[in-house]
């Protein structure tokens, strides 16, 4: 699947990452694959149906495109370095979290995160302190 083709497919549907797996493949992409969601309905911001597709990883090649994945565990924060290797980077469960995405370094690399601090009140006395 191309960019602009997945882009396509992400501005006129919905994509549901929940069937991710938290992977610990630190700096290397893995094969993902969309499957229509048959459970499901989706509509867009004028109420029209859209479809529904649930992204996971699988071992086909034929069926599947490269992407990283940036894990997610409830009070911890995961990071994923982004090389050359996939066009994509997908991550779960966004729920009050924050999703980081650094500067380029010199080698052409990126660090994203994943961090929910939200049990342990860190990301509730934090918030407090920004808005003061």
């Amino acid at each position: 699947m191309t960019p602009s083709e997945l882009l396509n497919l992400m501005e006129s549907s919905i994509i549901k990452t929940g069937f991710l797996r938290n992977t610990s493949v630190y700096g290397r992409a893995e094969l993902v694959a969309l499957s229509p969601d048959q459970q499901f309905k989706g509509v867009n911001d004028k109420g029209a149906a859209v479809p529904v597709y649930n992204l996971k990883q699988t071992a086909n090649a034929m069926a599947g495109f490269k992407s990283y994945i940036c894990d997610y565990t409830p009070d911890k924060v995961h990071y994923q370095i982004l090389d050359q290797e996939a066009d994509y980077c997908f991550t779960v469960t966004m729920n009050g979290c924050t999703f980081g995405i650094g500067s380029q370094a010199d080698d052409g690399t990126v660090m994203v995160t994943h961090g929910n601090m939200n049990s342990s009140g860190l990301g509730e006395s934090t918030a407090k302190r920004s808005i003061r």
